[in-house]
């Protein structure tokens, strides 16, 4: 009932088949308290054998470091996510760009990237200041985040830039998810600013072009997207 659920069946058995040899087990538990909330604690359980080597009972210590745990845990969200929008950073964004790279050769599957630009941000920052350009960053990213699927990376690539990561999506899926994005903002009104527009480039891995290559030319629609008028996604040529 006290499980917190963060531990899979493998982890029991390990667990299970440790203490049946009659050696000890420690690990770090991710438990439940009896109000519900979440804790770690490093634990170990120790076998306790008879005179005839059967086991009879267990003794468990076990030390409370959730602090810790979520000082750490601090640490990395830090290291790895834009502190305004909540969305990963380029640095951690780069890394997970390659991996899917790496992932879509390996596998021959298809990978697409959407870079998104928001149309005319300068003029929000000029006209209305920068905390009202903070909040039009924060309020596209959330709708970004909120319109792809849960394990597609969406990266603040820098300024007003943002780079979706869309692994094992086809070129036809991608532009359909790239427009539903782009309407879901244009919809969108702020209070102060009005209403906010995207400019998106899409580009499909080719056969043998790299990853450099794959973003330049994402990065290179979502400029003509500008210059034919913004507010409007352009596919990569080539």
């Amino acid at each position: 009932m006290l499980s917190s659920g963060q531990h899979d069946d493998r982890f029991y058995a390990n667990l299970y088949q440790t203490l049946a040899k009659g050696e000890d087990f420690r690990a770090t538990f991710v438990n439940k308290r009896r109000d519900g909330s979440i804790f770690h604690a490093e634990q170990s359980i120790s076998p306790i054998s008879d005179e005839k080597g059967c086991i009879t009972h267990y003794i468990s210590v076990s030390k409370d470091i959730t602090t810790r745990v979520n000082k750490e845990q601090a640490l990395v969200y830090a290291a790895t996510h834009d502190k305004l929008t909540g969305l990963y950073n380029r640095r951690h964004g780069e890394k997970l760009l390659n991996e899917a790279y790496l992932y879509a050769q390996a596998q021959q599957e298809p990978l697409s990237l959407l870079v998104c630009d928001i149309d005319h941000f300068k003029q929000i920052n000029d006209r209305f200041g920068h905390p009202a350009g903070d909040r039009a960053l924060h309020n596209v990213a959330t709708h970004l985040l909120h319109g792809v699927r849960s394990r597609d990376p969406v990266i603040r690539w820098g300024g007003e830039e943002f780079i979706i990561v869309l692994s094992q999506c086809a070129a036809a899926p991608a532009f359909e998810l790239a427009e539903r994005l782009r309407h879901r903002l244009q919809n969108y009104r702020d209070a102060e600013v009005g209403s906010l527009t995207l400019s998106l480039g899409l580009a499909t891995l080719k056969t043998n072009e790299t990853l450099e290559q794959l973003i330049a030319r994402a990065d290179a629609a979502a400029y003509q997207a500008k210059h034919q008028g913004r507010n409007r996604t352009v596919v990569a040529s080539g």
